[in-house]
């Protein structure tokens, strides 16, 4: 399971610390020892809190001392023994596999806003119509999460997605986006169908979460055949990797699978052969201008014949302007998006594009 404890109401920063110097700097700042393992440490994180203990450390403990520390985000129990959050010595083991250098969480700190965001639950999704570019219908709606802060300030995706990455939160991110936007569709568009993005290394690493995105899919009457998950950073995945087999899964479920950024970063012969997708979209880079560049235009050709031939629809992302949307429709692009088809709104789309 992907570790979202940061996710819950209570969990707690444990800290093996780098060397006496630091252990007794922590005490003072509060931090508890654990019977069971006297040389690791303990505090609670209650919301709001977290940033505070970071800028105390930081205050008060140098960077080699960081960098020699090591922690680990852990859920809090519920009873207390002997003065000290219970653990159970196997389970805190175990997590201690996965602990990371302190100055990794340190250096995060100016991405403190998306730690309270995690723990705050706060995203919400927009939803950009993905259209029928012969009948001019709404196909589908993709989801893009945002997120509000307690000032009000609206953070776009990108910045949601490049503070995942450099505070290495970026399973509990994806996780929490999937689940916030399964309920958020069972809601607005029952009858719908939506393309979800998610990163293939959490494919790799936990497929069960997909088996419990199944089970909440029924539970909120919702049907595995309006999900398409959307494979974002498809190309940080070695070739070698069970991909095909757990995306066969996946696919087993009821689920369809869309592969993002064709010809930008994935290559029609690395991935899309051996994953089989059920749609590939075309990176905005290659049909921006589409309609005026004879190369881009042989190249899309090549894309969409060769997508038809597998059996493959494709979406042509980034269309601004009529004559790109016109010549993806002359070409037999089957479906496509972007600004000058629609914007992403909170509403879903229901009028076909002129």
């Amino acid at each position: 399971m992907p570790r979202t404890y940061l996710l819950e109401k209570s969990c707690r920063l444990v800290l093996h610390p780098g060397d006496d110097a630091m252990h007794a700097i922590l005490r003072q700042l509060g931090f508890e020892s654990i019977p069971a393992f006297p040389q690791l440490l303990f505090i609670d994180l209650t919301k709001g809190r977290l940033e505070q203990i970071l800028e105390s450390i930081d205050a008060r403990i140098s960077v080699t001392s960081q960098a020699h520390a090591r922690y680990v985000i852990v859920p809090t129990p519920s009873t207390r023994e002997e003065g000290a959050w219970s653990f159970v010595p196997q389970l805190l083991l175990m997590d201690l596999l996965q602990a990371q250098p302190l100055n990794t969480l340190m250096q995060s700190m100016k991405d403190a806003w998306f730690l309270h965001v995690l723990l705050q639950q706060q995203l919400f999704f927009v939803y950009q119509p993905i259209f029928d570019l012969q009948s001019g219908q709404v196909f589908a709606h993709e989801c893009l999460a945002r997120a509000q802060n307690d000032q009000g300030v609206i953070f776009s995706g990108q910045q949601l997605i490049d503070a995942a990455c450099s505070t290495n939160l970026a399973h509990e991110f994806d996780h929490l986006a999937r689940t916030t936007c399964i309920s958020a569709i069972s809601e607005i568009g029952p009858e719908e169908t939506f393309f979800i993005n998610v990163l293939p290394k959490t494919l790799l690493h936990h497929p069960q979460v997909f088996e419990e995105h199944f089970q909440a899919i029924l539970a909120l009457g919702l049907r595995p055949q309006q999900i398409v998950w959307e494979l974002t950073e498809i190309q940080a995945v070695p070739q070698d990797s069970q991909l095909k087999q757990v995306i066969e899964y996946i696919r087993s479920l009821g689920f369809g699978i869309a592969i993002d950024d064709l010809w930008s970063t994935v290559a029609l012969d690395h991935y899309v052969t051996d994953v089989r997708p059920d749609l590939v979209k075309l990176d905005r880079q290659l049909i921006n201008g589409c309609s005026l560049h004879p190369v881009k235009q042989v190249l899309i050709k090549a894309l969409v014949d060769a997508s038809h031939t597998m059996g493959i629809k494709v979406v042509a992302e980034g269309l601004e302007t009529v004559e790109d949307i016109s010549f993806c429709q002359q070409l037999g692009v089957d479906l496509g998006q972007g600004y000058g088809l629609a914007r992403p709104r909170c509403e879903l789309h229901s009028q076909c594009f002129a």
